[in-house]
């Protein structure tokens, strides 16, 4: 016997659609997973982390999940204010963009990231 009796004056329930009801936590957990999957395959592509060293212009760059970099410049040993910038991986070419526009492209080598000319090789640090 159901405690609350149905007021006569309300509406008769009716079944709500599949559509609008409630997800349940195995809907809600694979739906996490598939996220982090998507996040961790192309938010990154394996160059998240700081990155830098002696034969680099760069003193580092520090690459974030989901395509952000912060790059700090060294000129003549003087470190340059840090910027930042987006980055995206599309094979073994990472390419960075400033606010301005500017780009600059690398070519990841095992674990170094070359970008010739002034820029040099960068590595994790």
């Amino acid at each position: 016997m159901n405690p609350f009796p149905m007021d006569p004056c309300s509406p008769a329930p009716t079944e709500r659609p599949p559509s609008a009801r409630m997800p349940t936590a195995r809907a809600i957990a694979g739906f996490c997973l598939m996220l982090g999957l998507l996040h961790g395959c192309g938010g990154g592509g394996g160059v998240t982390g700081n990155w830098g060293g002696d034969d680099c212009i760069y003193k580092q760059m520090s690459f974030q999940r989901g395509g952000k970099v912060f790059i700090t410049p060294v000129l003549f040993g003087m470190e340059l204010p840090t910027s930042e910038g987006r980055y995206e991986v599309n094979g073994d070419k990472v390419t960075i963009r400033a606010e301005d526009g500017r780009s600059l492209t690398f070519t990841r080598e095992g674990s170094t990231l070359r970008g010739g000319g002034l820029v040099g090789t960068c590595v994790r640090l």
